[in-house]
């Protein structure tokens, strides 16, 4: 068995009863690999949750947990069957895809409150705008929809580009650059927004000394990942002749890239809040 995670705090009376349980169910998933069936009884899960209330043991977890259960099942993480046993639909095997999803704590998008809890650890306040397009993804993602989670994640990726390039032009020194660019961002293509602020920032990575408070390789963590989701969304928002190509290990991927574009990025708002450029 790995090393158990700290306890989770359940109670069914709160909005958040069906993460919670989610989230225990991939902690023991990771922390006890002989596991492979839903009892339903709360001490089983005893070194995963507190209840709180104490006395709220019974219906409103078991509902949870059920509800959990099933919504992996149809996400295909786990599947009904175990040691060759299909009669009981509550023993359960991890398919394929579920081993990579158990193997991956970190921004895991079938952990949907925990991928943002970790987002708000690396992003102290996280704008609206983005938090709200993301969930979309997330939401989108877990129910299948993996070129509709990859719009959505296309126009969170857009509105932190767009974040990053107002800071660049508050922090701007020289008016005429100043013009220049508030002209190029006043106009709807981002390919002259994007190729404006990537020549700036290699420019200010070039001085010597460099900023030792800009971050390392902001060209490719912040510049080179919008990029890459720009062009898929660009691609997938369009009708074509043939049909979006997104996998879903392609979605995953970029949902997994996301927090840490968005943390660079962040960290380059705050760079440029604090120095004029």
């Amino acid at each position: 068995m790995a090393d158990r995670p700290e306890k989770l705090c359940f109670d069914a009376s709160k909005p958040d009863a069906f993460d919670v349980v989610r989230r225990a169910f991939f902690n023991r998933l990771r922390a006890d690999t002989t596991w492979h069936w839903v009892e339903g009884r709360t001490a089983e899960f005893g070194p995963y949750i507190d209840f709180v209330p104490s006395y709220d043991r019974g219906e409103g977890f078991t509902r949870n947990l059920l509800d959990v259960y099933w919504a992996l099942v149809v996400e295909g993480v786990i599947a009904p069957g175990a040691k060759g046993n299909s009669d009981d639909l509550y023993q359960f095997h991890l398919t394929e895809y579920g081993n990579k999803v158990v193997a991956e704590p970190d921004y895991q998008p079938h952990d949907p409150a925990e991928y943002l809890r970790q987002l708000g650890a690396n992003v102290a306040t996280p704008d609206a705008t983005v938090l709200a397009y993301l969930q979309e993804s997330l939401h989108c993602y877990a129910r299948g929809l993996v070129v509709a989670s990859t719009m959505m994640l296309g126009i969170a990726a857009e509105r932190v580009f767009l974040l990053v390039c107002e800071s660049l032009l508050a922090a701007l020194r020289d008016a005429g650059e100043q013009a220049d660019f508030q002209r190029i961002l006043d106009r709807n293509p981002m390919k002259p927004k994007l190729d404006w602020l990537n020549k700036k920032l290699r420019d200010v990575q070039d001085r010597k000394p460099r900023p030792t408070d800009l971050p390392e390789d902001v060209d490719i963590k912040v510049l080179g990942i919008y990029n890459m989701v720009r062009s898929q969304r660009n691609e997938l928002g369009h009708p074509r002749e043939t049909p979006p190509a997104v996998t879903r290990n392609d979605a995953y991927d970029y949902l997994h890239m996301f927090p840490n574009f968005y943390a660079t990025a962040e960290r380059v708002r705050e760079f440029l809040a604090k120095n004029k450029v």
